[in-house]
């Protein structure tokens, strides 16, 4: 079975200065079994075994981006299974 989608992203726990990216979600609903999350922004991919994600990537002050969330379960078996994408906007601050 495919794993629910992530949850809203917390915009009271999250950051969003352009080179201080932190990202925090809700947990998948029903306490989904999940083994990590994939994150995605401007094609950039980074992967957390949390809710949550200092992001790594650079992104330019006072733009605005999608962001993708999936929730990924049984991780690298033939069987890997992947919600539907949690997508939110973000806009990140001005200097």
């Amino acid at each position: 079975l495919e794993p629910f989608p992530p949850e809203a992203l917390d915009r009271s726990r999250c950051n969003f200065h352009p080179e201080n990216i932190h990202l925090h979600w809700g947990l998948p609903l029903m306490n989904t079994s999940f083994d990590q999350f994939r994150v995605t922004i401007s094609g950039n991919i980074q992967y957390a075994a949390t809710n949550y994600i200092d992001w790594s990537h650079r992104l330019e002050p006072g733009n605005t981006y999608t962001v993708l969330i999936v929730t990924i379960s049984w991780r690298s078996f033939d069987y890997e299974k992947h919600s539907t994408p949690r997508q939110e906007e973000i806009t990140t601050i001005r200097k």
